[in-house]
């Protein structure tokens, strides 16, 4: 009994660890974006390039900060939906964390893509 509520602590630690991470990675996003694009209303950005057409897509920082925005309440509600669903399947509690993991990270690539374009 007491070794089974020590390995249900543990899973609920290594969903909410996974979480923990994706947030991370979510903030150090913020603070690239806000170390290379200092100015919320500044000029546009190119945030789509499409190498035959010249560029595809413009906008500003702000949208920037709104996919990165849009990642966290993704985050969030994964969160929300992983502790539900930590009582009846833990395996699928453990999947939604490693997808908000890896959801954090292509928001990174993506950011990065941005600043390398500019």
């Amino acid at each position: 009994m007491i070794i089974k509520l020590l390995k249900k602590k543990a899973r609920e630690n290594f969903v909410l660890g996974f979480f923990l991470l994706s947030l991370i990675i979510l903030i150090v996003s913020a603070i690239v974006t806000y170390l290379y694009f200092p100015s919320i209303s500044g000029n546009n950005i190119i945030i789509y390039l499409d190498l035959y057409r010249d560029r595809s897509v413009s906008g500003s920082v702000r949208d920037i900060y709104q996919f990165i925005s849009l990642g966290f309440v993704l985050i969030c509600t994964n969160l929300l939906i992983s502790r539900e669903l930590s009582s009846k399947q833990t395996i699928l509690a453990s999947f939604v964390s490693v997808v908000s993991v890896i959801l954090s990270i292509l928001i990174l690539i993506a950011i990065g893509g941005i600043i390398h374009i500019n």
